[in-house]
C-alpha cells in the first residue's frame, strides 16, 4: 500500500477487527478495523492478502488451499502500523505481499 521509505517513522498500534466482507467473487476479502490514536478513533479497511498451503494426506501433497495472512476473526485484535503525523494513513501489519486467486 505504502512503499518502505513512506514508513519509515510510523507507530504500531492495536486495533479491533470490525468486519470481514468479501464485496465479489473476483475481489479480495475486505477487513475493516478500528483503532485509537491520541484519544481520537480511527476506521481503516483494506484487501486481504491470501497465502497458498498445500493439503496433505498424510507425507502426500493432495491439492493447496488459500487462506488469509491476517486470520482473524471480528471483534479480535490485529496491529495497524500508522503514520504518526496523519493517523488515519494506516496499513494491517502482516498483510504485506500480493493477491492471488484460487
Amino acid at each position: 500500500m505504502f512503499g518502505k521509505k513512506d514508513r519509515a517513522g510510523w507507530l504500531t498500534c492495536e486495533a479491533t477487527v470490525e468486519r470481514v466482507w468479501s464485496p465479489a467473487i473476483d475481489l479480495p476479502d475486505r477487513m475493516a478495523v478500528r483503532y485509537e490514536v491520541g484519544g481520537v478513533t480511527y476506521e481503516h479497511t483494506e484487501g486481504l492478502m491470501n497465502v497458498r498451503e498445500t493439503i496433505k494426506l498424510g507425507p502426500i501433497p493432495i491439492g493447496q488451499t488459500l487462506r488469509h495472512r491476517v486470520d482473524v476473526p471480528v471483534d479480535g485484535t490485529v496491529h495497524v502500523r500508522y503514520d504518526p503525523a496523519d493517523p488515519s494513513r494506516a496499513e494491517i501489519v502482516g498483510n504485506e505481499g500480493t493477491w492471488t486467486q484460487a
